[in-house]
């Protein structure tokens, strides 16, 4: 098998097939941009060469030689007029955070079942009240200001442990990861060691009868307060918060849906944490 050619090689080729195109292919300032990024890289090649091999910078470079030449001069049809240049090469799987995509799925398949007129939401991520607030309008309280304009999405200053609605007026209301940082200061809320208790409080007196809560929480078989960080809870005390209300549906992920028997395996002491979510429904 033909071996690639080494990154020098490969870079002088590039400066010398562009700089002798045709001018009238393409936006000319593309073109010089892709030299000046070539020259940049082979000034780089040659101060490294007496250092030891970089395979991720090395593989950054056969792909920008290979982007330019193949079938060229095609890449100067394309509509572009400037080329940069920003390393960030990844190879493996896609990097995700499993528990965070699990519990807004969860939350969003029975949002999108029992369709409330609308739903608040404190302090969950953007992506996830973005999302279903394409079809579900959604009020959404953050201690932070949040700097996005939707239609069917309103973003409110405020925190959840004084909530600006009136009792049993909420048919729907998220907090997904997010109770067990209220009270710490992490993100310029108020310092208040009882935090979530208040506020689940107000989410106890907020939701109208047979309307919905959904929470997640990290929880451990150790339930700590990591101080300015979080609150890491065991599912019972969430339990113990809403006695009295329907637990309509439960789910444990370590980190993505594993059974409560896989979830005490996994979080049992000097184990990692795991996260618990939580649908009730208030009484009528």
């Amino acid at each position: 098998m033909e071996q690639p050619p080494d990154t020098l090689t490969g870079l002088q080729r590039v400066i010398s097939v562009v700089s002798a195109r045709d001018d009238r292919v393409g936006h000319p300032k593309f073109a010089d941009s892709i030299i000046a990024a070539a020259r940049a890289l082979l000034r780089e090649e040659l101060r490294a060469r007496s250092e030891p091999v970089d395979p991720a910078r090395e593989q950054y470079v056969r792909d920008f030689c290979a982007f330019v030449l193949q079938d060229f001069p095609a890449v100067l049809r394309q509509p572009f007029h400037k080329l940069s240049l920003k390393r960030d090469f990844e190879e493996g799987d896609q990097q995700i955070d499993a528990a965070y995509e699990h519990q807004d799925a969860w939350a969003a398949k029975w949002l999108f079942t029992f369709r409330p007129d609308f739903f608040v939401d404190i302090g969950s991520r953007v992506c996830f009240v973005a999302i279903v607030s394409r079809l579900i309008r959604c009020i959404a309280i953050d201690a932070r200001p949040t700097r996005l304009r939707m239609d069917n999405l309103e973003y409110r200053v405020g925190e959840g442990q004084s909530l600006p609605f009136e009792d049993e007026s909420v048919p729907a209301l998220t907090c997904l990861h997010a109770v067990e940082h209220f009270g710490l200061g992490r993100y310029g809320d108020t310092v208040d060691n009882t935090g979530w208790v208040k506020a689940f409080e107000e989410f106890r007196r907020v939701v109208m009868p047979g309307g919905w809560l959904f929470v997640s929480v990290p929880v451990w078989r150790v339930p700590t307060v990591a101080f300015h960080i979080q609150h890491i809870f065991d599912p019972e005390i969430i339990k113990d918060q809403f006695a009295g209300w329907g637990l309509h549906d439960e789910q444990f992920l370590c980190p993505g849906p594993v059974s409560h028997e896989e979830y005490m395996r996994l979080t049992a002491p000097l184990q990692s944490y795991g996260t618990y979510c939580a649908l009730f429904q208030k009484p009528d």
